[in-house]
């Protein structure tokens, strides 16, 4: 009875592993048979999938038209109504901004302080992970999240985003980022203008709720769209067919669907606000300055006015009064003709030679008496305007030369600072969103740091190292990115030195500097040498040692 069991249980498994097929039949009304096989299935999957797939990865992104025209010149008056409740008003917030971009395109403080900004940032950012427990699989893990967040950062280009947030947070008081992705990969990060984002009051967990304007994005994507001479367009077909490819899902659905605003997800939003005082928008710190820099165009303007006057030539040719005879009723109309047409052909010359009538009493030039505006003058406003842009001039008091002033932009570069902490926090943020998008444990979020925007000096650097290393007993790693040298890098070529036995190869020249006269092994110990002739300095040594001890 066993046997037969045993037979039947090596058919079933024999049945178990043959290979077959499943065919899915159906009858059509008009009596068609149709077969579905599990290859037909297959193929059309792969032909879907391959339809899908795009080998480049691409994540378009979009520069949106300019919503509003900046002034051609901006009042006393208009300054006080643009300062007045300014972080709730996003119409004045976008006047303000319009008008600093122009003011860098003309302005050469406000135009230089932001290149200063942008060309001096520090886009080194230091990524410090936490403690984790012992464990092969935990390390290993570790290290799959770390190799992840490096190519999440070189896919968003997070030196060129840091640049990006910190100069625009400075120019417009607001910074608007989404990090859009597909599933768990192919991260970018789109930023979005004001006007086409709105700041609302809500907040969850502490950060505002975005709306996305859809009637201003259709606003500003109003154009051509051009085509090759095949009729294929060169980018996108129409406008849906862009809005699918650029923005976030919420944004498109929107579109589709009509709708005027759709709410971006707060997950993946990024917000940076300065001066905003607890209110909902951010305000440029060129706005104080706008007072000052009227002023200064108001001296331009005036003294350009000045310039034209004095650059005119006025002669005057003054006539005799006895030309006019003794009761001064004479017609002298002839005698005048005659003179100024006797100095005109004379002026005509390069060399004039003119001989005057007995008639002209004399011939001079007529200047405008008006004075340029001072020079000292000039110099207190453009000291105000970069003093409230956070650049001062530091002056040795017992010196009145311009060579002993310094600059000092510590207040500019605390602004940055302040803008590099928020983030530091959005990049923090989106970090433990895709550690928890992608199944990590958020134990491996890293700590974001945006190295400090004073940058250090060769000599600073140096001494920071040898501090951090002999002093704090710090890593090896950590002295070598204070230098900026790689850790990974210096191990390779310190372990290939090592096994090429270098320090052998490279042993030092003999010289005065490392070898000793006598070649004496008792001269390599420290103190005095023993075999010293000076009986009295040997005696006194061994008493102090002795006493030392």
């Amino acid at each position: 009875m066993s046997e037969e069991m045993k037979s039947e249980t090596d058919n079933i498994q024999e049945q178990s592993n043959e290979d077959f097929d499943v065919i899915f039949v159906s009858k059509a009304n008009d009596g068609t048979v149709v077969a579905t096989t599990p290859l037909s299935i297959r193929d059309q999957k792969l032909q879907l999938a391959l339809g899908q797939y795009d080998p480049e990865n691409k994540k378009y992104s979009v520069y949106l038209n300019e919503g509003i025209s900046p002034s051609k010149s901006i009042s006393v008056e208009e300054i006080e109504e643009l300062s007045t409740n300014t972080q709730n008003d996003l119409n004045k917030v976008l006047r303000i901004n319009a008008y600093n971009r122009k003011l860098i395109n003309k302005n050469d403080i406000v135009g230089k302080t932001v290149e200063s900004i942008d060309t001096n940032i520090n886009t080194e950012i230091k990524l410090t992970y936490g403690n984790v427990d012992e464990g092969r699989n935990k390390k290993k893990k570790l290290e799959e999240c770390k190799r992840f967040i490096k190519d999440f950062n070189t896919s968003i280009k997070v030196q060129q985003l840091t640049r990006n947030a910190i100069t625009t947070s400075y120019v417009e008081g607001n910074w608007i980022s989404y990090l859009r992705h597909e599933d768990k990969d192919n991260y970018t990060v789109d930023i979005y203008p004001l006007g086409v984002c709105e700041i609302t009051e809500t907040m969850i967990n502490g950060e505002p709720v975005i709306w996305f304007n859809i009637k201003e994005l259709r606003k500003r994507l109003q154009k051509v769209y051009r085509k090759t001479k095949n009729k294929k367009p060169l980018m996108f077909e129409n406008m849906e067919e862009e809005v699918k490819n650029s923005y976030p899902k919420e944004v498109y659905e929107a579109f589709l669907n009509k709708e005027d605003y759709a709410v971006l997800d707060n997950k993946y939003t990024g917000i940076i606000r300065i001066n905003n005082l607890n209110r909902k928008y951010g305000v440029s710190p060129i706005l104080r300055a706008y007072t000052d820099l009227s002023m200064l165009d108001t001296f331009a303007d005036s003294d350009r006015i000045n310039s034209k006057a004095k650059a005119k030539k006025i002669i005057h040719q003054k006539m005799r009064k006895e030309t006019m005879g003794q009761d001064y009723n004479k017609d002298f109309f002839p005698e005048v003709s005659y003179a100024h047409s006797n100095f005109m052909d004379a002026f005509k010359q390069n060399t004039v030679v003119v001989t005057s009538p007995p008639t002209v009493e004399e011939i001079s030039y007529v200047e405008p008496k008006v004075e340029m505006t001072s020079k000292d003058t000039y110099n207190i406003y453009r000291s105000k305007v970069l003093s409230t842009l956070g650049i001062q001039f530091l002056m040795d008091s017992g010196s009145q030369s311009v060579s002993t002033a310094s600059i000092s932009v510590t207040q500019l570069m605390r602004t940055i600072n302040a803008i590099s902490e928020q983030l530091e926090d959005i990049l923090k943020k989106w970090y433990r969103q895709i550690i928890l998008d992608n199944g990590y444990p958020l134990d491996y979020t890293p700590d974001v740091n945006v190295i400090d925007t004073e940058q250090l000096e060769a000599e600073l650097k140096h001494s920071l190292a040898i501090l951090l290393f002999s002093t704090m007993n710090c890593s090896y790693a950590t002295a070598f990115e204070i230098l900026g040298l790689d850790i990974n890098d210096e191990v390779q070529k310190r372990t290939m030195e090592n096994e090429k036995k270098y320090d052998e190869i490279f042993r030092p020249h003999g010289s005065q500097y490392t070898n000793s006269e006598k070649q004496n092994p008792e001269d390599n110990k420290g103190g005095r040498p023993a075999d010293s002739n000076n009986k009295v300095k040997q005696q006194y040594d061994k008493t102090r040692q002795e006493a030392l001890q």
